[in-house]
């Protein structure tokens, strides 16, 4: 019986213990979204690249009027985009050492995505009307 109890222990109990912390949230998803733009501006000058110009605009016309994953992909493109922008801010407000209180994080970090929260609504209202 002993020995199923120190076999069942989990590996590492320090994960379970400690909730993710905000700053380091926000720090993991500025990572993703530098990279989702990084892939998408490689991905947008390549297409550009296998494609020719004067003989791709009607299809392209049709593809973006007739698509509705060209709006989602269109949405989280401006989403992160945004993200990045203003949590970047953030970063180069913390680099000149100011804005690092704990209730001035919290604040900070809601600030920003009720900013992206609002160029979300705006940018969907100015694409899709």
């Amino acid at each position: 019986m002993l020995m199923i109890r120190i076999y069942n222990r989990p590996i590492s109990p320090h994960l379970t213990v400690y909730s993710p912390q905000l700053s380091s949230l926000f720090s993991i998803w500025h990572r993703i979204s530098g990279v989702l733009l990084t892939v998408t501006i490689f991905l947008s000058l390549y297409s550009l690249k296998l494609t020719i110009w004067w003989l791709s605009f009607g299809s392209l016309y049709f593809v973006i009027e007739n698509n509705f994953i060209f709006y989602i992909v269109f949405f989280t493109i401006l989403t992160s985009f945004c993200y990045h922008l203003l949590n970047g801010l953030r970063h180069i407000l913390w680099d000149f050492n100011l804005f690092l209180t704990n209730n001035s994080m919290f604040f900070s970090s809601f600030f920003i995505l009720s900013l992206v929260f609002s160029f979300q609504i705006l940018g969907l209202k100015f694409f899709i009307y």
